[in-house]
């Protein structure tokens, strides 16, 4: 199995059990990295904090990375998160200013200039990071026609219509608690909840989803932490086959395991590392977690209690991390 991994340096494609870099290449701080379903070319945001943004599309040949076409503008600034939609395009969502746009996949996968660009607005009542609009996230819906976009700096999970040829169009929006700063979301495995992180309030935000109607009702939250929230800062979320919710403590430094339906906290486990960005989990029944101030990445086996360490490697200043598929 091999992972790709983002950082603030490079993308690279590692094997799973020691680390061992397989193929790289130098970037402007690609620090989100996602491959294709079928493993043969990867995205890669430039999240460039000097001027505009970027996402470059690069193929998996062999042992090396090669660029697919020229890199796009990602229409913002600080682009942070990247995801496919439909059949043939790629979010990009710009924390900086709040804009999420929707580029065109090639056949051959390299990307063409952004088709579909929605900006949001608003802000929040943390004056140092909600000052306006800082799109966090955007991804589609488990059954299409839906893209669900985090916004860290308003608030709010943002519901847009979905459809190839029109683009991205503003449904509605759902508003979470004042301050909670949702970061990242995650669908469980029949659609029809959604799980939120909460970056500025360490909580769990939970809602359920209408995929009939396009709307996403709140329902409750929970605390990802055991003990004091003070300096933590969740970041990704992740929901496994059998329910259980897996999130990453910043600043904690933990792995909160949540069982949604017991509407409890199981409780948490080391990361394995400092400031875990980035979570991701495989087919095998492991989770990896991509520990950014440590420069680490920590394998866990899952279990039907907390989850096992199973070792770390090196990975200096990783930002995130998946599976390759292939």
């Amino acid at each position: 199995m091999r992972l790709t991994l983002g950082s603030h340096r490079a993308v690279a494609i590692v094997d799973a059990d020691t680390g061992r870099r397989e193929a790289g290449v130098e970037l402007t701080n690609p620090s989100y990295v996602i491959p294709t379903p079928n493993g043969g070319a990867l995205y890669a945001v430039s999240e460039n904090l000097e001027g505009p943004g970027a996402v470059h599309a690069l193929a998996v040949d062999g042992a090396a990375l090669r660029p697919l076409g020229t890199a796009r503008a990602s229409r913002g600034h600080e682009p942070c998160h990247l995801s496919l939609v439909g059949d043939g395009h790629l979010l990009v969502s710009n924390y900086g200013d709040g804009v999420v746009a929707a580029l065109p996949i090639a056949a051959d996968g390299s990307l063409g200039e952004a088709d579909s660009v929605v900006r949001h607005s608003g802000a929040g009542p943390d004056p140092k990071r909600q000052d306006g609009p800082h799109a966090h996230q955007a991804v589609p819906a488990p059954e299409g026609g839906w893209v669900l976009a985090c916004d860290l700096g308003t608030d709010e999970v943002v519901v847009y219509q979905w459809n190839r040829d029109r683009g991205l169009r503003r449904h509605g929006a759902t508003r979470l608690a004042p301050g909670c700063g949702p970061r990242h979301l995650a669908f469980s495995p029949d659609g029809t909840r959604v799980y939120i992180a909460g970056e500025l309030n360490s909580r769990l935000e939970i809602g359920e989803w209408d995929a009939a109607t396009g709307t996403l009702a709140p329902t409750g939250s929970l605390s990802t932490v055991a003990a004091s929230a003070d300096g933590n800062h969740p970041s990704g979320v992740v929901v496994a086959v059998d329910g259980r919710v897996y999130l990453a403590n910043r600043g904690d430094d933990s792995i909160a395991v949540i069982d949604p339906a017991a509407g409890d906290l199981i409780g948490t486990v080391p990361c394995g590392g400092a400031w875990p960005r980035d979570l991701c989990l495989s087919g095998d029944g492991r989770l990896f977690v991509a520990n950014e101030r440590s420069g680490t990445v920590a394998a866990f086996a899952l279990t039907d209690a907390l989850p096992v360490a199973r070792g770390t490697f090196d990975a200096p200043e990783v930002t995130s991390v998946r599976v390759l598929p292939g």
